[in-house]
């Protein structure tokens, strides 16, 4: 692997464990957040809490494009950094005498472990300690996270109405596939 792929490849895990975590975020923040509260703030504040509002009336459709995101950024993480992983720890089992041919699929295994392991407490587990610990401020992480991730969620909608439509072609109102 050359030195500039390496780079592309680690950059890649990070931003994309930062994305598991941000999809965290949005998850936890929002089956945090009361009802009553939403409402209250969104009759009396902005935009923002309007937008807050709006993803809490539609909470299950929201969880499920959080783990959408969640199970896409981790799949991706996975991919960039098993071979990168693998291919560091090939010299070191070398090195510890592990029978040659034991080599390559241990280092398989041990990469896909780390991987997923880092993915997981970086990108999930601290993401749900942050949030655990401002649960009083959930309010607060929404709005810095609704924007973005209502922008993530209407893409997946606009994907499913069109999957929908596609299934159901003999219907005389395509209008109304997808809505509920």
């Amino acid at each position: 692997m050359s030195a500039v792929l390496i780079l592309f490849s680690l950059m890649g895990f990070v931003v994309l464990t930062f994305g598991t975590a941000i999809f965290v975020a949005a998850e936890f923040s929002l089956t945090a957040l009361e009802r009553s509260t939403v409402d209250a703030n969104a009759r009396n504040g902005g935009r923002r809490d309007r937008l807050v509002q709006r993803a809490h009336r539609t909470l299950s459709f929201q969880l499920s494009g959080a783990q959408i995101g969640i199970s896409i950024t981790t799949l991706i993480t996975g991919y960039l950094a098993e071979p990168l992983i693998a291919r560091s720890l090939r010299p070191v089992m070398t090195a510890i005498s592990v029978p040659g041919h034991w080599v390559d699929g241990t280092a398989l295994v041990l990469a896909l472990l780390i991987a997923t392991s880092v993915s997981m407490v970086f990108g999930e587990l601290v993401a749900q300690y942050l949030i655990g610990r401002a649960r009083r401020r959930a309010e607060s992480a929404m709005h810095a996270l609704a924007q973005n991730a209502g922008r993530f969620f209407t893409l997946r909608r606009s994907a499913e109405f069109g999957t929908q439509l596609r299934l159901h072609r003999s219907l005389k109102d395509p209008r109304t596939c997808g809505r509920g």
